[in-house]
């Protein structure tokens, strides 16, 4: 496939772009959502845009995580609020209803 759809681009700039250039694409969207990714060289970054279109809705970087650069207790901390985050505690869990057994019935 074309690098932009047909008539977005000149044809000096479709021969710095795919198929010319392997895998170089052009695509637009907002300039302060890449930033955010904050890119280096090398780093890989997925697209996804609006229908067949070189308009970008989205994107992340396949290198980025919301803990790079935190160690140890701060990896758990941000772990344990996402997973506070997600548990219902008005909901009982399964198994909650059932009667167990005392320590003392349990065979050797």
């Amino acid at each position: 496939g074309a690098a932009l759809p047909p008539k977005f681009g000149d044809a000096a700039t479709m021969k710095t772009l795919h198929p010319h250039v392997k895998g170089r694409f052009e695509v637009w969207g907002s300039a302060d959502r890449l930033k955010s990714l904050h890119l280096k060289p090398g780093d890989e970054v997925a697209f996804w845009t609006d229908g067949d279109s070189c308009i970008v809705q989205g994107m992340r970087s396949s290198s980025a995580s919301e803990f790079e650069g935190k160690q140890g207790a701060e990896v758990m901390e941000g772990w344990g609020k996402k997973l506070d985050s997600a548990v219902d505690e008005s909901t009982p869990l399964p198994g909650d209803a059932l009667e167990g057994c005392d320590e003392d019935e349990w065979s050797d």
